[in-house]
């Protein structure tokens, strides 16, 4: 017994003088005394202080990190068309005597970097013949006080609508509605915008109004003239039944024009003397050679929850006057040439989307139309007259399965057929002499993509 204590005595005498000797000796940290025991002063290595600094530099980098989100997605896919070379708003026009194709529709990179009260956000598109394109790049700053109100400025989505700003990535239809592609081509504009919401912790955060300036000629190309055009729209927004059912109405409004170097825009339908339809027209003012650009919009969202899977009801109306020209009535981002014809439109579309149960299967049916000519009927739509396909109505019924494979990858097919009026405009007829009638153009697309999203 006594033995195995001064065996532990010594071993823990050994420990004491070895630690000492580190202490006193070690290049790491050691003892100086200045012959004074009652002075000792410790000295740090030089390798310990470099350590602590890339420390605190990693520490900065992690704190940057933290705020800096990269997101994006690529849209791969393949299309079959009814007939070679068609002219399409699902992806483009097929090019002539193509009617399959293989095509990268999307290809999205988006930094966003959020820092408490502001908010920088930067997204490009790879399209598919290796240009780029500049889609988001915005600056939000939203006030310190009550939260409530932000201003943006910079390129991003129009604030007109759902369907405008719906992410391609989440969207459930290929492509956007036909007139959402003709009056709002590309959907987003240059300008600022400044948005009320009440924060996430007031009871009346289901209110969003928000309103804005914006040069009207999309992201392409530079403004050419001194219009710019305002923006509004208003949104409610609502949980119930224990956030079961969420519902959603939204009103919008858009007030601009574009610069005509013509003298006369013809923006009336008259009859002349044998009865039928003619363009009107209107002298342009020398001193303000605007054509407006006016429309009404209003959109609405039921989202219920129940036995059979989530189903989603989403509706959108827009009507009013948009510019173009004789030959089309698709919104240029570039200064039209000649004189114009302003066409009272109006245009809806009404999805229906169901999730199978509680499982990756989804359903969804979508139908639109656009009418870019309100004053017109098909039988006014004659080759005798000056009116031309871009005053014809179409019609759109599509519908789809997709599939979520997992958190980043969906698949979906769609096929959407497209109806155009019976009109006996050149291009829209079969027969000859007296038998000469209006045909639905073979336009229909099937389309088979995958979206990878992160």
């Amino acid at each position: 017994m006594l033995k195995t204590q001064k065996f532990s005595l010594r071993k823990t005498s050994c420990i004491f003088a070895f630690v000492a000797l580190f202490l006193t000796n070690s290049g790491s940290l050691f003892a100086q005394t200045d012959g004074d025991d009652s002075t000792t002063t410790v000295v740090i290595d030089p390798a310990i202080d470099s350590v602590n600094n890339k420390v605190d530099n990693l520490r900065g980098d992690f704190e940057v990190l933290k705020h800096l989100k990269l997101t994006g997605h690529v849209l791969a896919q393949y299309q079959i068309a009814q007939a070679p070379g068609i002219p399409s708003f699902e992806g483009g026009a097929f090019a002539p005597g193509v009617d399959k194709r293989f095509m990268v529709r999307e290809t999205r990179l988006k930094t966003t970097y959020e820092d408490g009260l502001s908010k920088f956000v930067a997204e490009i598109d790879i399209q598919e013949r290796s240009a780029v394109a500049l889609k988001d790049a915005y600056a939000r700053f939203t006030d310190p006080f009550i939260r409530s109100f932000s201003f943006q400025i910079g390129s991003f989505y129009r604030p007109f609508g759902y369907e405008i700003s719906a992410s391609s990535s989440t969207r459930e239809t290929p492509d956007r509605s036909r007139f959402i592609q003709t009056i709002f081509p590309g959907e987003r504009d240059l300008g600022a915008m400044v948005t009320f919401q009440p924060n996430k912790e007031s009871r009346f955060n289901w209110f969003k109004i928000e309103g804005g300036m914006f040069n009207g000629t999309g992201t392409t190309v530079a403004d050419y003239d001194y219009q710019k055009d305002f923006i509004g729209n208003m949104h409610i927004t609502k949980s119930l039944m224990n956030e079961r059912l969420k519902v959603s109405f939204g009103g919008s409004y858009y007030n601009g024009g574009v610069r005509t170097f013509g003298k006369t825009v013809y923006d009336k339908i008259t009859t002349d003397v044998s009865g039928k339809k003619v363009w009107d027209s209107t002298a342009v003012a020398s001193n303000n050679p605007i054509v407006r650009k006016e429309i009404y919009g209003a959109d609405a969202q039921i989202t219920i929850d129940w036995l059979i899977g989530l189903t989603t009801f989403r509706g959108e109306y827009m009507n009013g006057w948009e510019p173009g020209t004789a030959a089309t009535s698709v919104h240029s981002a570039t200064q039209l040439p000649g004189n114009l014809y302003n066409r009272n439109f109006d245009a809806a579309y009404f999805y229906w989307v169901q999730n199978i149960l509680d499982t990756r299967h989804q359903l969804v049916v979508r139908y639109d139309w656009y009418d870019p000519n309100l004053k017109l009927s098909n039988t006014d739509l004659t080759s005798a007259t000056k009116f031309t396909n871009a005053d014809v109505k179409y019609t759109t019924m599509g519908a789809g399965y997709i599939f979520k494979f997992d958190e980043h990858t969906k698949i979906t097919a769609y096929y959407s057929m497209v109806q155009n009026e019976k009109v006996t405009l050149k291009g829209f007829t079969t027969g000859t002499g007296t038998d000469i009638r209006g045909i639905d153009l073979k336009d229909d697309v099937f389309t088979l993509r995958v979206t990878y999203k992160f």
